[in-house]
C-alpha cells in the first residue's frame, strides 16, 4: 500500500494493480471515504488532481455481467475482454485449442502472433488455454494474420466470442460434478449427436426411475440430496432433442444394455417404453447392436461424438472410471467417425432396433 494524504481526510490508501496482460492494471474500484465535516468525497476526484494525465486516460472498470455469473471484464480501447477465468469450461477451452492449431499451422509462435496483432505473449497464451476471452473483431483479426481461409470456421469461431451466456446447467455449478455440466454444454451447442452404449441407456433418454437406479449403485453411496440434483440435470439434458431448433440424434445401444433390469422389472419396462417413444422422433434414430453381431470397434466403451457448426470444432466425449475425456485433434475426430461407422455396419435399422426394443418389453 502506498499513502497519499489529502488535506480534508488524511492518508489515502491506494491499493496496488495486479498487473493485466496488454500491460493495464487491474480494474479498481474507487470507495468513498467521509471527511469529519460531513462532507463526501471520492477517492477518484481526489486522484485526478494529483495523478499524470497520461494514466487518467486508462479507462478502468468494475463492470458485473448478470449473465456471466461474476466474471469481471474490463474494456480496452472499445472493447470488452473477460478477466481471467478461474475454471474455463470446455467450450472455452475449444475455442483457444482450435486458435492454438490455427496459429501452429500458420507457423508463427506465441510471441510474433501476439506482435502482429499489437498485444503480448500472455494474452495470446490466456486466450489459447481458455482463460481470457476475445471479441469478435479481435477473432476476425487474428484468423487474418493466421490466413485461415475457412469462412464456415471463422464464422463458427465468431460465434463462440464476446460474453459468455449462462446455460441452464449453471444452475449446477458447484453442485454436481464439473464433468456432468460439460457434457450438457457439449451437447447443448451441438446441432448433432452420435453415441454409442454398450452398457447403459443413453443419459439423455433416462428416467428418472432409471437414473435413481444408477445413481443409488455407487460406492461409497452418494448423499440423497446428491442423487436428486444429479437426477434432475440428467433429464434436463433432453432439451437438446425437444427445443425449437433440436439436435438431430444418432444413437447406437447395445443389447445388452436394454435387457439390464436396473432398479427391477417394473422400472426397467418403463424405461424401455419411454426409449421407443423417443425413437419416434422425427429427428431421433436409435439402433439395436444385438448379440448376434459379435466383436466391434470400442465394445464396452461409452461415447459422445458431438458436431458443431463446423466440422473442425466437433468434440468426442468418452466416459472413464474418474471421469469425462474430451478429444478434439482432427486425427482423434476422424477416428472416432471411422469407429461409430463401422459399429452402424453390424446395427439393425431403425425400424428392426424398434421390433426388437417391443420384443424386450414384451419379455421384462
Amino acid at each position: 500500500m502506498r499513502q497519499l494524504a489529502f488535506a480534508s481526510t488524511g492518508p489515502v490508501c491506494l491499493p496496488h494493480r495486479p498487473a493485466f496482460p496488454g500491460g493495464q492494471g487491474g480494474a479498481v474500484r474507487f470507495q468513498r471515504l467521509t471527511a469529519k465535516s460531513g462532507a463526501s468525497h471520492t477517492v477518484a476526484e481526489k486522484l485526478q488532481r494529483v495523478i499524470p494525465n497520461s494514466l487518467q486516460r486508462v479507462e478502468c472498470l468494475n463492470r458485473m455481467d448478470a449473465p456471466n455469473k461474476g466474471v469481471h471484464t474490463v474494456r480496452e480501447q472499445g472493447e470488452d475482454r473477460m478477466a481471467p477465468r478461474q475454471a474455463p469450461t470446455i467450450r472455452q477451452r475449444r475455442f483457444g485449442a482450435e486458435l492454438r492449431r490455427l496459429r501452429e499451422a500458420a507457423g508463427l509462435s506465441a510471441p510474433r502472433a501476439a506482435e502482429l496483432l499489437g498485444t503480448d505473449r500472455t494474452t495470446i497464451s490466456n486466450v489459447e488455454a481458455g482463460r481470457f476471452g476475445i471479441s469478435e473483431q479481435r477473432l476476425r483479426r487474428l484468423a487474418s494474420i493466421y490466413e485461415c481461409d475457412d469462412p464456415e470456421l471463422v464464422d463458427a469461431l465468431a460465434a463462440m466470442t464476446g460474453g459468455r451466456k449462462a446455460g441452464w446447467w449453471d444452475e449446477y455449478r458447484g453442485k454436481v460434478p464439473p464433468d456432468f455440466l460439460d457434457v450438457a454444454e457439449v451437447e447443448f451447442h451441438a446441432c448433432s449427436l452420435r453415441t454409442l452404449q454398450t452398457a447403459h441407456i443413453p443419459g439423455i433418454f433416462q428416467t428418472g426411475e432409471h437414473a435413481r437406479a444408477l445413481f443409488d449403485l455407487f460406492i461409497p453411496a452418494l448423499p440423497r440430496l446428491e442423487v436428486e440434483l444429479r437426477i434432475a440435470q440428467r433429464l434436463s439434458r433432453h432439451i437438446v432433442i425437444t427445443r425449437e431448433r433440436p439436435a438431430t440424434y444418432g444413437g447406437l445401444i447395445h443389447e445388452a444394455a436394454l435387457r439390464m433390469q436396473v432398479g427391477g422389472r417394473q422400472p426397467a419396462r418403463a424405461q424401455l417404453e419411454h426409449l421407443l417413444k423417443e425413437s419416434e422422433r422425427d429427428n431421433v434414430t436409435l439402433r439395436v447392436i444385438p448379440f448376434s453381431s459379435g466383436g466391434f470397434p470400442m465394445a464396452g466403451d461409452s461415447i459422445l461424438y458431438a458436431s458443431a457448426d463446423s466440422p473442425h470444432l466437433d468434440t468426442v466425449q468418452v466416459d472413464s472410471p474418474t471421469g469425462a475425456v474430451f478429444f478434439d485433434s482432427p486425427t482423434q475426430l476422424s477416428n472416432f467417425r471411422r469407429r461409430l461407422d463401422a459399429v452402424e455396419q453390424v446395427a439393425l435399422n431403425a425400424q428392426k432396433s424398434r421390433d426388437a426394443i417391443l420384443e424386450i418389453i414384451r419379455n421384462v
